[in-house]
């Protein structure tokens, strides 16, 4: 699974498909035109440690209350806050042409089975 493997080779954390959680889909728009997807998945059971790797540079474990949403994209600062809090859900988050700014967020409930596609 693409989660599994991203996982590792952003963090070098080995993550187990049956140790993920699926908990929302996201799909962004830059104006009215889609931009990408993404599928977002939690986990409580890793193995190893956190390493810097070229996609994540000085990393370091930090409280909810203290995520620098301010230094984040736009289109995550929104649905972050939601999953960390244990919702589940799609939103379709529409930029604007460029992505600097949100202009609107449709929340859907969503399940998710347990198996992965």
């Amino acid at each position: 699974i693409a989660a599994t493997r991203e996982t590792f080779e952003e963090s070098t954390i080995r993550v187990r498909q049956t140790d993920l959680t699926p908990v929302a889909l996201v799909a962004t728009h830059h104006g009215n035109a889609p931009h990408y997807r993404l599928h977002i998945f939690t986990a409580t059971r890793w193995q190893g440690t956190p390493q810097d790797t070229v996609e994540m540079h000085n990393h370091r474990w930090i409280s909810f209350e203290q995520l620098p949403l301010d230094q984040m994209r736009p289109s995550d600062r929104q649905w972050l806050p939601p999953v960390l809090a244990g919702e589940t859900f799609h939103a379709d988050i529409y930029l604007d042409e460029g992505g600097g700014s949100v202009h609107e967020i449709k929340y859907r409930p969503m399940t998710f089975n347990s198996e992965f596609a």
